[in-house]
């Protein structure tokens, strides 16, 4: 039986694979009692929706309802976000210069409908993508 392959941890690890998938499955940053109170914090919003000074969810699509300030919800989102691996893979990713502006959350709601189909982000790209075969709305601009 072959060994299972260890996940990246290291910053060059992670970035290699980054690099090399496009997507890259980070190790846990935080303590399992840490995930446990973040994981209740975010269910305890998801159970109403905000209303004037209510804390709780919005809904601006039919089958998700969001969580727009994140970074509020619970320390640990902050903990995570600013966690000293996640900061040097971005760093060497996309250079010092960046800055986290927003965090948000969501929960969909089950439904068998393809509500959201998959994502095709790369046709804005004028030399990587033939016009013609852009999406039409993207044709349009």
């Amino acid at each position: 039986m072959l060994a299972k392959p260890s996940p990246p941890s290291s910053a060059d690890d992670l970035l290699e694979a980054l690099e090399r998938d496009g997507v890259v499955a980070l190790p846990p940053m935080l303590d399992a009692g840490a995930l446990g109170g973040l994981q209740q914090s975010f269910e305890r919003v998801l159970e109403r929706p905000a209303f004037n000074t209510w804390r709780g969810y919005e809904q601006n699509e039919k089958w998700r309802v969001l969580v727009e300030n994140a970074l509020t919800v619970d320390p640990a989102v902050v903990r995570l976000a600013l966690h000293p691996l996640l900061k040097s893979v971005l760093r060497r990713y996309i250079g010092p210069g960046f800055a986290l502006t927003e965090a948000r959350g969501w929960k969909t709601i089950r439904t068998t409908a393809d509500f959201h189909g998959w994502h095709n982000d790369a046709w804005y790209d004028e030399a990587a993508v033939d016009p013609n075969r852009r999406p039409r709305a993207a044709r349009q601009l």
